[in-house]
């Protein structure tokens, strides 16, 4: 849990560090600041990568992924040669 709160940080600082950069040298607009924009972005983003860095971690995807293919994941695929038929047909 408090590697995922770690990684959340950094990317929210990341973030941040980032779109200061872009409002102070990119687009030159060092009057105007909308930190409340920023602030707003950064905590949304804080719980967006915390909801994934979660779910990544903590959920088992192979049970996930067994429910799809109806447990055929552990089975090994065999490929057999495919079926040609080369003779006139019976009908």
């Amino acid at each position: 849990m408090e590697q995922v709160i770690l990684i959340s940080i950094g990317i929210t600082i990341l973030y941040i560090l980032a779109k200061w950069i872009e409002s102070k040298y990119i687009e030159k607009n060092t009057t105007d600041i909308p930190m409340k924009k920023i602030v707003r972005d950064a905590i949304l983003l804080f719980i967006v990568s915390f909801a994934s860095l979660y779910a990544y971690f903590n959920i088992d995807t192979r049970e996930f992924y067994s429910v799809l293919t109806n447990g055929v994941m552990d089975v090994p695929i065999v490929s057999q040669p495919p079926q040609i038929f080369t003779d006139s047909p019976n009908f």
